[in-house]
């Protein structure tokens, strides 16, 4: 499970720093030393309080504590996306498909297995439709009601996909039961309590001044929003009216459009930001993508033709990602549309395990395709096999890192230990620029590949860390995309400047300086040759 001791994903920094903080002082209102972090993290405690629950009782630090506490999180989604399909299909053949996709698909074990606030809310949401999808039993009502509570705790997006999710399902359930004519008393109920609860989630983050929903803190965000919600959803609702259906499938659609906007956007005509990665490995996530939403989609399909009383409850899962990623690409109050579209388009996953699991359903159970089924399967899971890496080798397959080791705290603690009487800055890439940031409090300064690229000139007071895979297989400049610093360059610099620290491992040291006087009096000097 560890590639390190320190946490999988360097996500989980932050979240590991404040637990640290509540285990040390007692109390949730930590001394902050950046005004970026005060709402995140105190307004959203719940995550960190359960890092800090959990170190404690396993006596360690929260930051070694984290991937065990990950790994829970992780079989709770996994788990929950099981009992949901047997629900659903009572196959479990079925239900294992799903929960495979779920536990095994690449950019789903990235999110999932990082320390970051949605990994939690992300079982809680799926927990919550599927909690609401067995209402009928009291003790599910009460679920459901502790979910909405707790959800606006966890992290901010998870709460709205969550209360979008159970805002659909309930619209859907009035719609059903208006055109029947039998209304009842568990329709008001249910209406009651999300409204309900929608005012204490709003009034909750609107009393601590929540810094993370600024996309919606104006009247036209609010308006695009709410437009895009409506949208969505009464297209939802007119596919579950349909009567009748075409005899073709959809799902190749999406699964083209993946493709072709997978190309686009490898090649700079979809965002500014260019992916660092190979096209090699770039193309085999997005056919692979492709694969998983044909099955997605063909299993969405199934269940909306089918009679079934659960057949919107994917749809539940599947609108609130789509709703918010259109709602990036057409609100004008959405400024960085890149990284809201990244960071919602992997909660379509859930939906998308869910419609694998009914797409198997249907290979398993129709008497024309039960002979091919096996072979199906076992392609499925070759596919999920090859996307696996990407999740957690995400250097060697996607160019960017995120694992911190211990030589690199090792580092960071040496430098914070030496500069007690003069608080020097850290100036290095965009990875341990987070991690300083996060473990130390420190300014988070990423700009140094792109310094050493262009031959900038170097400013006193700082620490820069440089590691030698820079120059070896490129650093993730954001948002510029890879860059790859020459090692003649850095070697001829280092002649010239203050190294005060090497380590690490043989096949890449970190080193440490402080300018010289020609990094503060010279600008593009010229590399010493010999």
């Amino acid at each position: 499970m560890a590639l390190s001791p320190y946490p999988f994903n360097q996500d989980s920094l932050l979240e590991a720093s404040v637990a640290r903080g509540i285990t040390e002082t007692g109390g949730i209102a930590l001394p902050w030393q950046h005004d970026s972090t005060v709402t995140h993290s105190e307004s959203t405690p719940l995550y960190n309080l359960l890092l800090a629950f959990a170190a404690s009782t396993l006596g360690v630090d929260p930051v070694f504590a984290v991937q065990w506490v990950v790994a829970a999180v992780s079989v709770l989604l996994v788990l929950t996306a099981y009992v949901l399909l047997v629900s659903i299909t009572g196959d479990v053949r079925a239900a294992l498909a799903g929960a495979f996709f779920i536990g095994l698909f690449g950019t789903m074990v990235y999110v999932t297995a990082s320390g970051w606030k949605i990994s939690l809310g992300i079982s809680l949401w799926v927990l919550l439709v599927y909690a609401y999808s067995q209402r009928q039993r009291r003790g599910m009502k009460l679920v459901v009601i502790l979910l909405l509570l707790v959800l606006p705790f966890v992290h901010h997006l998870a709460a709205i996909v969550g209360y979008m999710s159970l805002a659909f399902l309930v619209s859907w359930s009035w719609v059903y039961a208006v055109i029947r004519g039998n209304t009842t008393k568990r329709h008001f109920e249910e209406l009651f309590v999300l409204l309900i609860m929608s005012v204490v989630a709003l009034g909750y983050y609107y009393a601590v001044s929540f810094d993370r929903l600024e996309y919606i803190g104006s009247f036209v965000g609010v308006l695009f929003l709410g437009a895009s919600t409506l949208v969505a959803f009464l297209a939802a609702i007119a596919g579950l009216l349909k009567k009748s259906h075409v005899r073709v499938t959809f799902a190749p659609l999406p699964a083209v459009l993946i493709l072709a906007v997978s190309v686009l956007d490898y090649n700079g005509f979809v965002f500014d930001y260019v992916p660092s990665t190979t096209f090699l490995n770039y193309f085999l996530i997005a056919v692979a993508s492709a694969v998983m939403i044909f099955l997605g989609w063909y299993g969405l399909e199934c269940i909306i033709e089918s009679e079934s009383r659960f057949r919107a409850i994917p749809l539940g899962l599947l609108l609130p990602p789509i709703t918010l990623i259109f709602f990036a690409l057409v609100s004008p109050s959405v400024e960085n549309k890149h990284q809201l579209i990244y960071r919602t388009f992997d909660l379509a996953d859930p939906a998308i395990g869910v419609g694998i699991g009914l797409a198997f359903f249907a290979l398993f159970t129709r008497p024309n395709w039960a002979k091919v089924a096996p072979a199906v399967m076992a392609i499925f899971l070759s596919v999920l096999l090859a996307t696996l890496p990407f999740g957690i080798y995400t250097h060697e397959f996607t160019g960017v890192r995120h694992d911190t080791q211990p030589y690199e705290i090792e580092l960071v603690d040496w430098m914070m230990a030496g500069s007690q009487d003069v608080r020097y800055d850290v100036c290095t890439d965009e990875r341990l620029a987070y991690v300083v940031w996060a473990l130390y409090g420190l300014g988070m300064n990423n700009s140094l590949p792109s310094m050493l690229q262009n031959n900038n000139s170097l400013a006193p007071g700082v620490f820069y860390v440089y590691e030698e895979f820079w120059s070896v297989d490129g650093v993730n400049d954001y948002p510029n995309g890879v860059v790859t610093v020459s090692s003649e360059f850095v070697d001829s610099l280092m002649q010239v400047e203050n190294v005060i620290y090497v380590g690490g491992p043989s096949d890449n040291r970190a080193v440490v300086w402080v300018p010289s006087w020609i990094g503060e009096t010279r600008n593009n000097w010229v590399p010493l040759m010999s």
